[in-house]
């Protein structure tokens, strides 16, 4: 069997296979099987280290107005996270003392209370979302309670630039 002269010989990347391509022939697979298996395979388990994030940040580079309209945000009454946040709700919980909390923003609440209870803030706001979930019937999974922390009330808010509620 001969070859042509104008291919140049490769090796599959998948299988190992000999194949012929054009110099100019980009793919390193044998077959369009071998392709679809390469293609999974860079794709899967690839995880952003916190240095490879660094190093993108630094090659994109960021605009300066950007960094100050974050600045700004956060300062913000309206954007930052404080209780007159614009996305801000009503809740009302009661603690595992007893002790019922009438709160304006969970995500400022769960900030500063959790720590003292031997949670992060992410997980005490992810449960007392999950029982709200479960009382507004979009959740199957029953939850009551979180370490004691019980939600006894919140309040939907309809049009939050005008404030107005459900």
């Amino acid at each position: 069997m001969g070859q042509p002269k104008k291919n140049e010989e490769r090796i599959c990347v998948v299988c190992g296979a000999i194949f012929y391509r054009a110099p100019s022939y980009t793919m390193k697979t044998c077959s369009k099987e071998c392709a679809k298996i390469s293609y999974t395979r860079s794709r899967t388990g690839q995880k952003w280290t916190a240095e490879a994030r660094q190093r993108l940040s630094k090659k994109r580079g960021r605009p300066p107005q950007l960094l100050l309209g974050t600045e700004a945000a956060k300062a913000s009454p309206l954007a930052g996270g404080y209780e007159t946040n614009f996305r801000a709700q009503w809740w009302t919980l009661q603690s595992p003392e007893g002790i019922i909390h009438h709160v304006r923003n969970l995500s400022l609440f769960c900030r500063n209370t959790a720590p003292l209870y031997g949670s992060t803030a992410e997980s005490m706001q992810t449960a007392v979302s999950a029982m709200k979930s479960w009382r507004r019937g979009r959740s199957k999974h029953k939850v009551e309670s979180w370490k004691g922390w019980r939600l006894i009330e919140y309040e939907e808010v309809d049009d939050q630039w005008n404030g107005t509620s459900k």
